[in-house]
């Protein structure tokens, strides 16, 4: 039986004494405030609550406001029990907007229903927690990476490998979507054979025509063995990462200096790989090899730019 703390706010009297005999039959302990002042003040008694219950009818909308805030950051279930759902169809509205479950609260529904919702918010905080514990030991597994090496050769893996390697990095938002650029153009264009000319004719059809073009040369004799080798490669000034595919090349250094426009259906991903991802992006092999490097925060012309306008600023005033 899963055992969690609960804290029940704003209950009233009529309700109090059937619920908590039904949830002491559910294995659960639990706390009782009476409003938000008394979740305030005993913010610390309430520190290792797992679920946060709340009855919508008795509780007025700042009140859910300043107990929502206490708690959004941290891992805690929030569950609203309705029993007027005409009369608090806006307080309704307005917790579920906040990402809060509800449950109606009939009279003459057994009070069996809320413990399986209790339950099952419980049962989700649990996978929640492990699934967070397990992310923060793959982060540190990463830290000691020094060497890695991966083969893709569909757009599903390219996908997947950018948001892995990206989620190594310190800033995973600003490097995901020029990994997607230049592993999503290594596998189409360089091992694919789809140049520009082909991807901008099917985009004009829709995105279902170029996808269909790609599903198909996947499985052709002259494709369908083709691989994207990728290295991952710490340095003495941070990450190197090369990309390398198997296909012909092609003359890349028109695509770097382009201008980055958002009306152009294509051609844009070395561009924004180059002026808005990475501290530098060169190629080789007649374009069929990409290095990018990430620096590290002391060694980054990205960041180091940044500080110094910030400390000319703070020196001017």
């Amino acid at each position: 039986m899963i055992r969690s703390k609960l804290l029940l706010v704003k209950f009233d009297n009529s309700l109090n004494d059937y619920l908590i005999a039904i949830l002491r039959m559910g294995d659960f302990s639990f706390l009782i405030a009476k409003d938000a002042d008394a979740v305030e003040q005993n913010l610390q008694s309430y520190a290792d609550i797992g679920v946060l219950v709340l009855y919508l009818d008795t509780l007025p909308l700042w009140d859910i406001d300043r107990i929502h805030a206490q708690y959004q950051d941290q891992d805690v279930a929030m569950l609203v029990l309705v029993e007027d759902q005409n009369r608090c169809r806006d307080k309704l509205e307005y917790v579920m907007n906040l990402g809060m479950d509800a449950c109606l609260l009939l009279r003459e529904v057994k009070y069996s229903v809320i413990v399986a919702c209790i339950k099952h918010l419980v049962s989700k905080e649990v996978a929640l927690s492990r699934l967070q514990t397990n992310y923060q030991h793959h982060q540190k597994a990463f830290s000691m990476l020094n060497q890695a090496e991966f083969h893709i050769r569909t757009l599903d893996e390219a996908y997947a490998l950018a948001a892995t390697l990206s989620s190594m990095l310190p800033a995973p938002e600003r490097y995901e979507a020029g990994l997607i650029e230049l592993l999503v153009n290594a596998v189409e264009h360089g091992n694919l054979g789809i140049d520009f000319a082909l991807k901008a004719e099917l985009l004009s059809q829709g995105w279902e025509a170029w996808e269909g073009e790609i599903q198909a040369r996947l499985t052709q004799n002259d494709f369908k063995d083709k691989r994207v080798h990728v290295v991952w490669q710490r340095t003495e000034k941070g990450v190197r990462i090369s990309i390398e595919d198997e296909g012909k090349g092609f003359d890349w250094q028109g695509f770097a200096q382009k201008e980055i426009s958002p009306f152009s259906l294509n051609g844009r991903g070395i561009a924004l790989a180059k002026q808005v991802s990475f501290d530098s992006l060169e190629y080789s092999k007649q374009g069929r090899k990409v290095s990018v490097d990430v620096y590290l925060p002391s060694y980054s012309p990205f960041l180091n730019s940044a500080r110094a306008y910030q400390n000319s600023t703070l020196c001017a005033s």
